[in-house]
């Protein structure tokens, strides 16, 4: 009788060993997606951190065209009569 208990617990314990794999691949897959959304997250990151960088280096050549702008018109107003 012994023996089929410590057959039983061992059968268990395989059961269990079993599950725990099945659950670490599980895991394993989930990290494998998650990293990768990690990954394209990243890449968007860096495109949209260019792209506002050029947005703001053609802001502050508008906002220089346009204080030059408004200089000139200064410039013709103090000039009018």
């Amino acid at each position: 009788m012994n023996d089929s208990r410590t057959l039983q617990e061992l059968l268990e314990i395989v059961k269990k060993q079993e599950d725990m794999i099945a659950l670490m691949e599980t895991l394993q897959g989930e990290n494998e997606k998650l990293n990768r959304e990690l990954e394209d997250c990243n890449r968007r990151l860096k495109q949209k951190s260019k792209k506002l960088k050029e947005s703001l280096a053609l802001n502050e050549k508008l906002n220089s065209e346009n204080r030059r702008l408004l200089q000139q018109i200064e410039s013709w107003n103090s000039l009018q009569p």
